[in-house]
């Protein structure tokens, strides 16, 4: 079980409320990827960050867990079948759409400088395709994270994790 020593003796319900209690009001989606590894790893760090809750939407249901080391348990993952049934979800909840993508011509603000809104729904792509365009323009902002070196671009779990950190920094710490 990889949670933290205080946690370690305490049931699966006693987790969940305590994530719950130290979770910023945020969420994190993630678009169909192929390898469910990055999949996992978007999850594992939505929880390690506090976010609320995450969506996976136009994926298949059962996926590779063993990369999420069992957050699965204690932060809610919603499947959504399709993009339409994700926007029904989170516009319920008050959720702000913030697409996360780069190399792409569109109206985009640099990562560190961005002002995050209240109550985000972090949005991420598929690696290669990224986030359709019928989504990017549903969204309040596109926001990337620019390349310093020769890179062109971060592995989807890697640029997750900055933007969940940025977010879970400027969003309060408590």
């Amino acid at each position: 079980m990889n949670v933290r020593d205080h946690l370690k003796n305490l049931s699966v319900d006693a987790i969940k409320n305590y994530c719950s209690e130290n979770c910023i009001d945020a969420s994190v989606a993630m678009m169909h990827t192929e390898g469910d590894f990055n999949l996992s790893n978007v999850f594992r760090t939505t929880n390690f960050f506090g976010i609320r809750e995450a969506y996976y939407i136009d994926g298949k249901k059962n996926w590779d867990r063993r990369g999420a080391v069992g957050v699965q348990h204690y932060t809610p993952i919603n499947y959504c079948r399709t993009i339409d049934d994700f926007w029904v979800k989170v516009k319920e909840k008050g959720y702000t759409p913030v697409a996360i993508e780069n190399n792409i011509n569109f109206n985009c603000q640099n990562i560190f400088t961005y002002t995050w809104p209240e109550k985000p729904v972090i949005i991420l792509g598929e690696e290669m395709s990224g986030i359709p365009t019928e989504v990017l323009v549903d969204c309040k902002d596109v926001v990337t994270i620019p390349s310093f070196g020769s890179v062109r671009s971060l592995n989807v779990a890697s640029a997750a994790a900055i933007a969940i950190a940025l977010c879970r920094n400027q969003l309060g710490i408590k």
